[in-house]
C-alpha cells in the first residue's frame, strides 16, 4: 500500500483529544476550579457529601475535570465497598455520583468534606492537559470505512 493511499485512508479518522498528564502533588488536596485527582471537590451552596444508599458508606472522592477551554467541571465520586459497574440492573443509583457545573468560581465554592475519612484514599495529582492526535481505537472499527477497517485487522 502506497503511503498515499494511506494518508487517504487515515487522515479522516484523526481526532483532536485531551490528554491529562498526572504528577503527585501536596498542593491538589486544596480546593481548586482545575482538573485533579483526590484531595477536596468543588463545591457549591447547599451541596453536601454524597453517601451510598445502599451501604451507607461516604462516596470517596475520586477526580474533577475541568473542560479545557470551556469554564465547566465535572467531579466523581465512587463507593468502593459496593463497587459498582454502572451497568448491571441489580445496582442501585447513587453507587457512584457525577456532579457537574458550568461558570465555576471560588466565589461560588463551599468546603464540604467526609464525615469519616475513607479506607481508601486517592493520591492527590495535579492535571495538566495537552492537546494530541489519535486514531479510533479497536472499539470503533464498525464505523469505519471497509478499507480503515482491514488496516486495524477487521474485516466485515
Amino acid at each position: 500500500m502506497s503511503e498515499a493511499h494511506l494518508d487517504e485512508i487515515l487522515k479522516p479518522l484523526i481526532k483532536t483529544a485531551w490528554h491529562l498528564k498526572l504528577s503527585k502533588s501536596k498542593s491538589a488536596q486544596a480546593a481548586s476550579c482545575v482538573s485533579k485527582f483526590g484531595g477536596l471537590p468543588y463545591a457549591e451552596k447547599s451541596e453536601i457529601w454524597p453517601c451510598c444508599p445502599s451501604c451507607q458508606n461516604e462516596l470517596v472522592f475520586i477526580a474533577q475535570i475541568k473542560h479545557p477551554g470551556e469554564n465547566s467541571l465535572h467531579t466523581f465520586f465512587y463507593c468502593f465497598e459496593c463497587f459498582p459497574w454502572g451497568s448491571t440492573e441489580d445496582e442501585e443509583t447513587g453507587q457512584w455520583l457525577v456532579r457537574s457545573y458550568q461558570n465555576v468560581s471560588m466565589a461560588n465554592y463551599v468546603e464540604i468534606k467526609p464525615v469519616n475519612p475513607p479506607d481508601y484514599e486517592i493520591q492527590p495529582c495535579r492535571c495538566s492537559e495537552q492537546r494530541v492526535k489519535v486514531l479510533p481505537d479497536r472499539d470503533d472499527l464498525e464505523f469505519l470505512s471497509p478499507q480503515a477497517q482491514a488496516l486495524f485487522g477487521k474485516d466485515h
